[in-house]
């Protein structure tokens, strides 16, 4: 395993983590709320070049990540860090978190 991958593995990890912290944080939102926080089309950044287009309390990516919400049924977001994107898609019925 050369080192690109093990950056590429790294970065997967980044920002899988940082879209289930973004789901906990829009769950609990959501029970408050019956909606969630942030609609299609809406950013959420923690890169300096990308600014973000909502907020949500006690929830800030990692340095250097980007999340779009693509779908909000099922919640679907992308995130992207470095250039490596992933997309997770988050059943709020079931609780169920699944790749795209």
């Amino acid at each position: 395993m050369g080192l690109m991958d093990f950056k590429k593995t790294a970065l997967r990890t980044i920002v899988r983590y940082d879209l289930k912290n973004l789901f906990e944080a829009e769950q609990i939102y959501y029970n408050r709320h019956d909606a969630f926080k942030g609609s299609v089309g809406d950013i959420i950044s923690n890169n300096p070049t990308i600014s973000s287009t909502f907020t949500l309390e006690d929830f800030s990516p990692s340095a250097n990540t980007t999340i779009t919400i693509i779908d909000d049924n099922p919640f679907t977001a992308v995130g992207n860090n470095g250039g490596f994107e992933i997309t997770l898609a988050y059943d709020i019925k079931t609780n169920i978190i699944r790749e795209e």
